[in-house]
């Protein structure tokens, strides 16, 4: 198997079956695909699958070769260079999806490192400053065309809280994993914030 046929040899119910056992290991509903479109987190997990294979077989894997190729065609593939940040999924036409969807914070946290440093940081701050709110992480973002913040009145709810830009809760962990792994990205690091407060604490 060539590395650049990785992404779409695997037929969508092995693809469906890892993707979800791997979505359990991390705590991770599964995300339902668009028709006839690829998925950044797809990619990242089927990456972090073969990554953790090379690592407990300590790189005897029949996958040992495809590591690097892979994780640079998903790089090339899903960032955006025109918007510094990651696409979440690439269209029918072969096109990434320029829309600021929040998924991409889940390819930061995964072990097996898929992106750059940068790259974690630029999307990090993106999430933190267009789809970070108390209640959860947005969807999507609110500026974009197709936002609506909460389920549409159709048949397709479940399926529309993922792509509407609805806060989920549970994207909330990949966030501050992510920020904790990049703390000096706002400034202060999370270690400086936490002894302010406790000094403002102390304060009469």
């Amino acid at each position: 198997m060539q590395p650049n046929l990785l992404l779409k040899e695997f037929n969508q119910t092995d693809s469906d079956a890892v993707t979800l056992e791997l979505g359990r290991t991390l705590s991770l509903p599964l995300l339902p695909e668009r028709d006839n479109q690829m998925s950044l987190t797809t990619n990242a997990l089927w990456y972090h699958a073969l990554w953790l294979t090379n690592e407990w077989t300590q790189g005897t894997s029949a996958y040992h070769t495809y590591i690097e190729p892979l994780k640079v065609q998903i790089q090339t593939t899903f960032w955006l260079p025109s918007l510094d940040y990651c696409s979440s999924w690439i269209t029918s036409s072969g096109k990434a999806d320029p829309q600021i969807f929040a998924y991409p914070i889940i390819a930061c946290t995964l072990r097996s490192r898929l992106l750059t440093t940068a790259m974690q940081k630029k999307i990090v701050q993106v999430v933190k400053e267009h789809l970070w709110t108390p209640l959860g992480i947005r969807s999507l973002a609110p500026f974009e065309a197709t936002y609506q913040g909460y389920p549409s009145q159709s048949a397709a709810i479940a399926r529309d809280l993922f792509f509407n830009g609805a806060q989920k809760p549970w994207l909330s962990q990949f966030f501050y994993a992510a920020w904790a792994a990049h703390p000096t990205i706002f400034g202060e690091s999370v270690r400086e914030n936490s002894e302010h407060r406790k000094v403002s604490e102390c304060d009469p």
